[in-house]
């Protein structure tokens, strides 16, 4: 295990994309420079590092600059070797992020991110977990919008479900009761990369629908899971439902972490997730717009020559988003409602401001890191791939409260 001091905290890796400087932001606002958390940005370019810390504030002027490249495996672990955390933003994490989790894993170095794409996490823990388990490194995915509140809400329910009846709730709905925002221009280029992969590859599309993708080997899970992919009408809100854009990634890592902490929420363990549209017919018909409109997207990124049309005029470019007064003023509200084998009822429910895919999203992924750099020891928690909900447990939620713009509380009636 590697255990030499290092320099600082946390680093954040791609600190000039726009999810990366609202990091950046939200750790001058909060904790400033050279106090109680040491950090520092990192990036292929001196002269966008530099431009990005004169322009934010003159108390950024401090902030110390590491020039490393995502192609750059030397470079990359000289990083690591002054760095507790490595955060990064810089996707699409399949085409840039390997290397970065290889020099990590091999150099004991800690790691989050906040990608959203399955596959390419299944193929990293298949490739350097073991490495990762001999050198102490603790490699945390999916830190951001996805899937921090759906992960960190089941387990924030499951203790209420223990706590009130010393049972976990073995079945669990997420509606997205409400989500404004604005994603940027990465989270639409990793989503079309994705989707590219997916049309041409069945093997690709087959592992996609296993909802047990990220378990490790032996989980022995293998109840059907219920995927909303279609309207239906919930019982509970007594609202018609559309697909939810980011429930095959959420689904996935929830089930990775019952499986990590021991099958906690139950070996027979059923979740799913959906957006709440609407009571009356026009929330009907609300449902399957939003699902039209997310069938048309798919295919239009299907395509080679329809997905070049989206890249060029339809959809942000990457390192492109909305103005930071916008992104402050969105806020999303989801709530989860969770069931015992014995039809006993637990309801949560997750408020935040910001826009989810990037100001609340960046957020997430700074308490994450900080989290894990100042709050979770190695002896814990051993070298390895870990959800958010299996390393952090209440420590993160804590934060999150706290700094994170977001509250986590039992909500007793359905609204």
């Amino acid at each position: 295990m590697v255990t030499n001091m290092k320099q600082f905290d946390v680093v954040i890796f791609g600190a000039t994309s726009f999810v990366g400087k609202l990091v950046v932001q939200h750790l001058l606002e909060v904790y400033g420079v050279g106090r109680s958390v040491s950090w520092a940005i990192a990036g292929r370019s001196q002269a966008k590092l530099a431009a990005l810390r004169d322009d934010i504030t003159p108390s950024a002027k401090d902030v110390p600059i590491i020039i490393a490249d995502a192609d750059h495996l030397d470079q990359l672990k000289r990083l690591c070797a002054q760095a507790k955390v490595v955060i990064t933003t810089a996707g699409p994490f399949a085409l840039y992020g390997e290397k970065l989790i290889q020099a990590c894993a091999e150099t004991g170095t800690d790691y989050c991110d906040i990608t959203g794409e399955t596959l390419w996490v299944a193929e990293m823990i298949k490739r350097y977990e073991k490495t990762a388990q001999q050198t102490g490194a603790r490699l945390v995915n999916f830190c951001g919008f996805d899937s921090i509140p759906s992960d960190m809400g089941v387990h924030f329910l499951q203790n209420e479900s223990l706590r009130r009846f010393n049972a976990p709730c073995t079945q669990v709905r997420m509606r997205v009761f409400h989500a404004r925002g604005n994603p940027p221009g990465g989270t639409y280029a990793t989503a079309i990369d994705f989707i590219g992969k997916a049309a041409k590859d069945k093997d690709f599309r087959d592992a996609l629908a296993d909802p047990y993708l990220l378990c490790p080997p032996g989980h022995g899970f293998s109840e059907v899971q219920n995927e909303a992919y279609l309207p239906m009408h919930d019982k509970d809100f007594k609202q018609w439902t559309a697909a939810f854009v980011m429930a095959g990634v959420n689904t996935r890592v929830v089930h990775r972490s019952n499986a990590l902490s021991g099958q906690r929420y139950g070996a027979k363990f059923k979740y799913e997730e959906a957006i709440l549209v609407g009571r009356t017919v026009f929330g009907l018909i609300g449902a399957y717009v939003v699902t039209g409109v997310m069938l048309t997207f798919v295919a239009l990124a299907a395509a080679p020559w329809t997905r070049r049309l989206l890249q060029r005029f339809l959809v942000p470019k990457p390192g492109q988003g909305s103005n930071l007064k916008s992104l402050q003023k969105c806020t999303f509200d989801l709530r989860l409602t969770g069931e015992t084998d014995q039809g006993q009822t637990v309801r949560v429910r997750l408020a935040g401001k910001g826009d989810p895919a990037c100001y609340a999203t960046s957020r997430m992924l700074a308490e994450a890191g900080i989290c894990l750099a100042q709050e979770i020891s190695k002896t814990d928690k051993p070298g390895g791939f870990w959800t958010t909900a299996s390393i952090f447990s209440d420590k993160l939620i804590q934060r999150l409260h706290n700094h994170g713009q977001m509250k986590f509380a039992v909500d007793e009636q359905p609204t």
